[in-house]
């Protein structure tokens, strides 16, 4: 059986092309980690331009100090007004990453892409091929993914939805031979079964 379906790959907007995983090379950057408020909870994240294609939250079910929100609704101030977040139990969360509360980005991040199936979560495509964020960011639409994220971080600071800023975070960062970021992306991919 040949067929096509939806699949997670290390897309170079720089590039214009997919690379296998065995193509990329991992480099250790210190980048800053953010601490953003997500209703009643406080995540941390590199990424916080992604924010826009946010479906849930996710926590460790066995971690006793969020036990009560598994399952649960909640309402998040954001950029771009109020939105809707499930919040989901999930075993791959870290109870010792930042506050061990995480933000799914489904179609921006291989691990959330597998969270977003085992929950049923949306997928929302926030960066298109081009490096830039899509219309769903709103007012950040047609931004790169830097000049987002700088604009984004002033503006969750002016809203007062940042807690902290650990400035000295050393993280693994996917790049192509070339040394451009590579955006984990999802596109259609042929497949035999």
């Amino acid at each position: 059986l040949v067929y096509r379906g939806d699949y997670m790959v290390n897309y170079c907007p720089n590039c214009g092309t997919t690379y296998a995983d065995i193509e990329i090379d991992h480099v250790e950057r210190v980048d800053p980690l953010y601490y953003i408020k997500y209703g009643p909870f406080v995540l941390a994240t590199v990424r916080p331009e992604t924010k826009f294609g946010d479906t849930a939250v996710a926590v460790n079910p066995k971690d006793d100090r969020y036990k009560e929100w598994v399952g649960k609704e909640i309402e998040v101030e954001g950029l771009n007004g109020k939105f809707k977040l499930k919040v989901v139990g999930d075993e791959f969360v870290d109870t010792e990453f930042g506050t061990g509360v995480v933000k799914v980005t489904p179609a921006h991040d291989p691990n959330d892409y597998e969270m977003s199936k085992r929950h049923n979560l949306q997928v929302v495509k926030v960066i298109g091929l081009n490096g830039k964020l899509t219309e769903i960011a709103g007012k950040y639409a047609g931004m790169s993914v830097f000049t987002a994220r700088k604009t984004v971080v002033e503006d969750l600071k002016a809203k007062n939805l940042i807690e902290k800023i650990d400035e000295k975070y050393t993280h693994s960062v996917s790049v192509c031979k070339a040394g451009h970021d590579v955006e984990p992306t999802i596109l259609p991919n042929w497949f035999i079964k």
